[in-house]
């Protein structure tokens, strides 16, 4: 064989070797974006599940709270009384009413 013969035969296995790399290149692309857009799905979905579980939960926390707060208004409003006046140092004038004096100068100023 010549130089020439063996130089085109060279060239030849070169393109077949290139061709043959394009190739498994480009399937090893299509296997990676298949793998990559089903994981992308499979945490979509993920996300998805828990977030709609986290609502649940924030959902039933709350009526949770609200159930609780409205039991602890009841039971406040039921030990409601209001201001019972007991003794007065003036003559008294209507029951319910009062003069409530509060601070800080003390008992013989007011």
């Amino acid at each position: 064989t010549t130089v020439e013969e063996e130089r085109a035969d060279l060239k030849t296995t070169v393109e077949e070797e290139r061709a043959d790399l394009k190739t498994t290149v480009e399937e090893e692309r299509a296997d990676l974006k298949t793998t990559v857009d089903s994981e992308m799905t499979n945490l979509k979905t993920s996300v998805e599940e828990e977030m709609a579980d986290l609502k649940t939960t924030v959902e039933s926390e709350m009526a949770n709270l609200k159930t609780s707060v409205e039991e602890d208004m009841a039971d406040l409003k039921s030990h409601h009384r209001g201001v019972m006046i007991v003794s007065g140092e003036e003559e008294a004038g209507e029951a319910r009413c009062a003069r409530v004096c509060a601070g800080t100068t003390g008992q013989d100023t007011t």
